[in-house]
C-alpha cells in the first residue's frame, strides 16, 4: 500500500508562503489557502497514520477515517467560502479538487480496504481493495501536482515568488 503521508509531505510548495506581490488581496488569499491546507496536511497525516497502521484496531481505523472525512468536508466548505482574486481562480479550484478527490476517491478506497474481513483468507478481495486504493492514491497525487502547478501560475500572474 502506498503512503499518502509522503505525498502530503511532498506538497511543501503549496504550503509555502509567497515573498512579495503587487496586491495585498493576492497575498491574503494565498495565505488563507496555504494555512488551511497546512492544517489539513497535519490532520490528514494524523488520521492516515492510524488507518495505515498494520495490525491496528479496526474500530480506531474507522474512527480515524470518519475524522478524515469530517476534516476534508470542513476544508472544502472553507474553500467554498473564500473568494479568490481573478488571477487565483484556477489555483482555488485545483485545491478544491484535491479535497474533492480525497472525499470521492481516497475515503471510499480506504473504506473498502477496511471492510475486507480477514485479508489472509480473502486474498482476492484484499488485493482488489489495495488496487483501488493505489488507483485513488495516483489520482490524488495528480490532483496535488496540478494544485502545485496552478499555485505557480497564480504566483507568476500576480508577480509573486514562492518561497522554497
Amino acid at each position: 500500500m502506498k503512503k499518502l503521508s509522503t505525498l502530503f509531505a511532498a506538497i511543501a510548495l503549496i504550503a509555502s508562503g509567497l515573498l512579495f506581490s503587487c496586491g495585498q488581496g493576492n497575498i491574503n488569499y494565498n495565505d488563507d489557502v496555504v494555512n488551511l491546507f497546512d492544517k489539513y496536511t497535519t490532520d490528514f497525516n494524523t488520521y492516515t497514520a492510524v488507518i495505515d497502521n498494520e495490525g491496528g484496531d479496526i474500530e480506531q481505523k474507522k474512527t480515524a477515517l470518519k475524522g478524515l472525512e469530517k476534516v476534508t468536508d470542513s476544508c472544502t466548505t472553507e474553500m467554498n467560502k473564500m473568494k479568490p482574486t481573478e488571477e487565483g481562480k484556477e489555483f482555488h479550484q485545483s485545491v478544491i479538487d484535491v479535497y474533492s478527490g480525497v472525499k470521492s476517491q481516497l475515503i471510499p478506497a480506504y473504506n473498502n480496504l477496511l471492510s475486507v474481513e480477514n485479508p489472509e483468507a480473502n486474498v482476492d478481495a484484499y488485493n482488489k481493495a489495495i488496487t483501488d486504493y493505489n488507483t485513488a492514491f495516483d489520482k490524488i497525487d495528480n490532483l496535488v501536482n496540478k494544485a502545485i502547478t496552478e499555485q505557480s501560475k497564480f504566483a507568476s500572474k500576480v508577480n509573486m515568488q514562492i518561497k522554497n
